[in-house]
């Protein structure tokens, strides 16, 4: 956890009833150093010389440190821009912004030497998608006859081609949200029904989706809570809700082809795996939330297993609400994806990866 090692004031200015603006320092876990400033206006123009004045102290300071700092990320509250095209000036990178701050890097060392090793911003969006499938007409289980089951579909109220389309319900997974929780939240917002994740099913990886950024979309299966529930469409985003018979969702050409394919595995495992309380476990992935090492406790790490492995080794998924903030890892390949995007909040930034609709 990152710890104060300075609380600079720039004090000139100051008058009844304002305080004095501050820059506050934090080292992260990699050594360098993380300037948040509060305090400063842009309606203060002697605002702007005492932070350039103190930004040159703490970079000399930076520098003369043992060993020297490297990374430097500075976040300057958005009502004080003139302090963002101060460091502009000074060679500092803009990284990232949002309503509330300007945050922006610089590299300390002599980069043909040393290279910029500061991570980009997030760059990858993550995706849900919700495979919630009960028994025929909602009686039995769907594991008694995968074939026989049925698979929860929407249409969407205002893609080009929602006249057309049928998809499973799903979208973005919040800031700070687990994945098991934002398929469950998003099949209740868009149909009603009130469903549980089971396992992870599979993961399709898109790139240069929006604004160059690349999507990670996780498809998992899900056991309704009372499989006689039928659904409600959401009138904001969705036109059509149903239960649709597993065959036909297969046969039928308004179903996006990549949901067959999920479908497809969803159906594998259900007869190799069966929902809890059926058969013995597949090979699809369960979570197992686990304690992390005392320099991450500010993350949760739900690694998603192959459930034999999962059960063979005993699975205690650990719930905590003390650990906030979600790594996921799907084997190695979504591991490596998801840490990237999350590559700011393990260096004691938050990351803002945005929202995207995600249609299959």
């Amino acid at each position: 956890m990152a710890s104060p090692i300075a609380d600079a004031s720039a004090a000139a200015g100051t008058g009844p009833g304002r305080p004095a603006p501050t820059i506050s320092v934090h080292k992260d876990r990699f050594d360098g150093r993380v300037c948040k400033c509060s305090g400063f206006s842009d309606s203060r123009s002697a605002d702007v010389a005492d932070f350039g004045a103190r930004i040159a102290e703490l970079l000399a300071e930076f520098r003369a440190s043992s060993p020297p700092a490297r990374g430097v990320w500075v976040e300057v509250p958005s009502d004080f821009l003139m302090g963002a095209m101060h460091l502009r000036r000074q060679g500092f990178r803009i990284h990232h912004a949002d309503d509330s701050a300007v945050t922006l890097t610089a590299w300390l060392p002599d980069e043909t030497k040393d290279p910029n090793l500061l991570p980009d911003f997030a760059h990858t969006y993550c995706g849900v998608g919700a495979l919630v499938v009960r028994g025929p007409g909602g009686h039995g289980r769907a594991s008694d006859d995968p074939a026989a089951a049925e698979v929860l579909v929407v249409r969407e109220r205002w893609a080009a081609d929602a006249e057309k389309r049928f998809k499973f319900p799903g979208g973005a997974v919040d800031r700070g949200e687990r994945l098991c929780d934002a398929v469950v939240r998003e099949a209740r917002e868009e149909t009603g029904i009130v469903a549980s994740f089971v396992r992870v099913v599979a993961m399709e990886h898109f790139t240069s989706v929006r604004g160059g950024n690349s999507d990670l979309y996780v498809a998992c299966l899900c056991e309704p809570a009372d499989p006689l529930q039928e659904p409600e469409a959401d009138p904001l985003e969705i036109a059509e809700a149903r239960w649709m018979p597993v065959a036909a969702v297969l046969a039928d050409p308004r179903v996006y082809p990549m949901n067959k394919e999920l479908l497809r595995a969803a159906l594998a495992d259900l007869s190799a795996a069966a929902l809890p309380g059926g058969a013995a476990a597949g090979m699809v992935c369960e979570p197992r939330s686990i304690r992390p090492d005392p320099a991450r406790r500010a993350f949760t790490y739900d690694h998603y297993v192959p459930s034999r492995v999962a059960r063979a080794s005993g699975r205690e998924a650990v719930e905590s609400t003390s650990w906030r903030w979600g790594v996921f890892a799907i084997g190695a390949a979504v591991g490596v994806a998801a840490m990237v995007a999350s590559g700011l909040a393990l260096r004691s930034l938050p990351s803002n990866a945005g929202a995207v609709s995600h249609s299959r």
